[in-house]
């Protein structure tokens, strides 16, 4: 009983974290960024940076490591997410729609599933 109870106790935490930064994700693409334009912060690799360990993370954490066919609907998912994201900025003064940012966040979703499946997935069991 009270392993259970610590084994729910640990998925809401999980789950918490989870939507908590699948929701800064989708602030900080829509948001304006402090003192750039389009061209200035996309210049920088660290944004191509930020988008690949974003969307490495959502995967890793909305992962179900016993739950192999679950993979493809999560990739398909985060990458419909990034994409309608980056259409989203395409239509704002200040952001730019970016192929780059979308290979970032594709690289991201499946090194996120790599390390979810063959390494996390040793780790529970």
């Amino acid at each position: 009983m009270i392993k259970n109870l610590l084994e729910s106790y640990k998925n809401s935490i999980r789950n918490f974290i989870s939507w908590f930064l699948l929701l800064l994700v989708i602030i900080f693409s829509i948001i304006p960024f402090p003192l750039s334009t389009p061209s200035s912060y996309s210049d920088y690799p660290i944004d191509k940076l930020f988008h690949f360990l974003s969307y490495a993370l959502l995967t890793i954490l909305f992962s179900k490591p016993h739950k192999t066919q679950a993979y493809l609907r999560l990739g398909v998912s985060l990458f419909i997410l990034g994409f309608s994201l980056e259409v989203i900025q395409g239509y704002t003064l200040y952001r730019a729609f970016e192929l780059y940012d979308l290979f970032a966040n594709v690289s991201g979703i499946i090194v996120g599933i790599i390390i979810s499946n063959f390494i996390l997935r040793r780790i529970y069991d």
